[in-house]
């Protein structure tokens, strides 16, 4: 039986997990991330002991905060869907990866999902734009958001 541990096997996969499990932009999973790496933040999480440069209420709150419950289920769709749609990956080393969103720090997206050619991403700040929506977009806010790419798009 797949666990979360068990698919977050290398950093990529866990940062894949972590972008399932937490907000974007948590500093105190993101400090961890920069500190120990993805894959021993999510070992962490899911078990019961000691949190670097936490103390044990802190450590118990954040693992309690975290929808565990649902994050192997959501692993598994978001890995099946970047499979099956063309949907690339980019981890904050990677080639491509826009320079400008390390200045965030521990708010560091764990991951940017692409869909096309990723190199366009690290163009020119002037260059480029992004239509970023939420996980629980409306159906109106999708169809603005289509709107509003298909416009940028054709000119």
């Amino acid at each position: 039986m797949d666990t979360i541990t068990g698919l977050a096997k290398d950093e990529r996969a866990a940062r894949v997990a972590l972008s399932v499990l937490v907000e974007p932009g948590d500093p105190l999973t993101g400090r961890l991330v920069n500190s120990v790496g993805a894959v021993e933040t999510v070992r962490l999480l899911t078990s019961e002991g000691p949190v670097p440069a936490m103390s044990e209420d802190a450590a118990a709150l954040w693992r309690k905060r975290l929808p565990l419950e649902s994050s192997l289920e959501g692993t598994r769709f978001a890995r099946q869907a970047s499979e099956t749609q063309g949907i690339g990956v980019l981890l904050p080393n990677d080639e491509g990866f826009p320079a400008s969103l390390h200045d965030l720090g521990d708010r560091t997206p764990y991951v940017l999902w692409v869909k096309g050619v990723a190199s366009l991403v690290a163009c020119d700040v002037e260059e480029r734009f992004t239509v970023t929506g939420a996980r629980a977009a409306t159906s109106y806010g999708v169809h603005v958001a289509e709107s509003l790419a298909a416009d940028l798009a054709a000119s």
